[in-house]
């Protein structure tokens, strides 16, 4: 989400990504726990994520960037690599949908 929304994401982007694939703020995942402290907390202090209020904002939003850590294991190339190399498995588990992409 972050490569594709510009190299920050806002949080509520994230939330709506995650929603999709069944995974809720503050309903606790059997393999992620609590999602929020995951994101918000662990890979932040681990520096995957940056976590930071956006600038200028009237009111309060919360933005991700990627951390150090993140962009010293990979980089946005991989990662679009990644994302459509996903895709691209999709399409083809539902042909029939695929035309309509």
């Amino acid at each position: 989400m972050i490569v594709m929304e510009g190299s920050c994401a806002p949080e509520v982007a994230i939330w709506e990504a995650l929603s999709v694939m069944g995974l809720y703020d503050g309903r606790e995942h059997s393999a992620y726990w609590e999602l929020r402290k995951l994101l918000t907390q662990d890979w932040v202090q681990e520096n995957y994520l940056e976590y930071r209020q956006v600038p200028g904002s009237d009111t309060v939003r919360y933005e991700f960037l990627w951390g150090p850590r993140a962009l010293a294991e990979t980089n946005y190339v991989k990662v679009l690599e990644h994302v459509a190399r996903v895709n691209a498995r999709v399409c083809i588990s539902y042909p029939s949908q695929s035309n309509n992409i």
